[in-house]
């Protein structure tokens, strides 16, 4: 479903792409987005399968500052409270490559 650079975010509004009862999200697999309202479908959606109550966005840099950081991978991690000693770095890592607009 994804092409490189992996960033498609769909959207389902009746449920009827992720069989979630209201609807849902499906996104490429990184690990800073596998939270608890999302579950890894590799095998159908190559990624994550989220329900409603999941807030999904798209994040652009543009001109970043100082310029130094353009051309540089982003780097996420997701951090929730509590459950930093749960996983690894690893396992909530996601490294982003660059990509020109």
């Amino acid at each position: 479903i994804y092409t490189t650079p992996f960033r498609a975010i769909f959207q389902d509004m009746d449920g009827s792409l992720t069989d979630q009862q209201n609807g849902g999200w499906t996104v490429p697999y990184w690990p800073h987005l596998l939270v608890p309202e999302c579950k890894k479908d590799l095998e159908v959606f190559d990624g994550l399968v989220c329900n409603n109550q999941a807030q999904i966005r798209r994040i652009m840099f543009y001109k970043p500052e100082p310029q130094q950081l353009e051309g540089l991978e982003l780097q996420v991690l997701r951090f929730q409270k509590g459950n930093e000693q749960q996983t690894t770095i690893e396992e909530r890592l996601s490294i982003i490559p660059f990509r020109h607009k």
